[in-house]
């Protein structure tokens, strides 16, 4: 995003636009990527525009981060043929992890997961690609009674994970 300074374009207006353009996203046909250069903005400036962005911030292209808890992952960034190494970890990971006691399993987890249940929200990740969605369907496959799991979702990552053979009783889609 560095052309903001560049092209002279005010900071405000800047800002201003990140925050407003949350309802570009919702439709699924409209995307973005920003990065913002960490040496060009003021720490302030971007922590703003984490919040008001769209999808997570990250420090720069092909980022990938995990947020752990009990019987849940949040993947965000981008989950692609670069990261698939870190992104197949994360998940056997967690899949290793002693199973959570109850619906406590975190608030990362979300509302009443239950015993054992497993969650792996990819809501927040920008692009996934073919070969971590196959990684997510072959663990929606590998799933038991005992160890339940579910993967929260847009409706674009359903769509390809469908397409892949994932069961749809398995997709937790949101917004």
């Amino acid at each position: 995003m560095g052309w903001v300074a560049d092209l002279g374009a005010g900071l405000d207006a800047m800002m201003d636009r990140e925050r407003r353009a949350g309802h570009l996203f919702t439709d699924g046909f409209y995307s973005e990527i920003c990065a913002y250069d960490r040496h060009r903005f003021p720490g302030p400036v971007l922590d703003t525009m984490h919040r008001a962005h769209p999808r997570n911030l990250l420090p720069a292209f092909g980022h990938l981060r995990f947020l752990r808890s009990a019987g849940a992952l949040r993947v965000i960034g981008e989950a692609d043929l670069a990261t698939y190494p870190r992104f197949r970890r994360a998940l056997t990971d967690l899949l290793r992890a002693p199973r959570p006691a109850g619906p406590e399993a975190g608030p990362e987890a979300g509302p009443e997961v239950g015993a054992g249940a497993v969650t792996i929200d990819v809501t927040r990740t920008g692009f996934l690609g073919a070969e971590c969605a196959a990684e997510l369907v072959l663990v929606l496959d590998r799933a038991t009674a005992h160890r339940p799991v579910r993967v929260r979702c847009t409706e674009g990552h359903a769509r390809l994970l469908r397409r892949l053979g994932a069961d749809p009783a398995g997709l937790e889609v949101t917004g």
